[in-house]
């Protein structure tokens, strides 16, 4: 019994937001650095580029603005999506028993 919970569910959902956690502090933590702070906002600018492409609209300045920052092919949306997948594939494998079977566990967290 780890943190209280003796069911599959209630300990892959814990563990889980441990997980979403890690990823959303680690995004916070690169948006911190002055240089990465530069690359996500180019990476913002060129999403908004490439929604404009792919809507026929011209790449001008005023016409780029309209769009989103967001993209749904974008490698951080995929990282996400990849969270969510092993909250899902971990809970159903279940809780850890062994020491090895937590190391195993943390190493498939990045």
């Amino acid at each position: 019994m780890w943190l209280g919970f003796k069911d599959r569910i209630g300990f892959g959902l814990v563990d889980g937001g441990f997980r979403l956690l890690a990823f959303m502090l680690y995004l916070l933590l690169i948006s911190q650095w002055k240089e990465m702070r530069r690359v996500l906002g180019y990476h913002g600018a060129e999403h908004k580029a490439i929604h404009a492409i792919e809507s026929g609209a011209p790449l001008t300045p005023k016409s780029v603005q309209s769009f989103s920052r967001l993209h749904p092919r974008c490698g951080t949306s995929f990282l996400f999506l990849v969270v969510v997948i092993s909250i899902i594939v971990f809970t159903l494998i279940g809780r850890p028993q062994t020491l090895l079977q937590h190391l195993l566990r943390i190493a498939c967290m990045r």
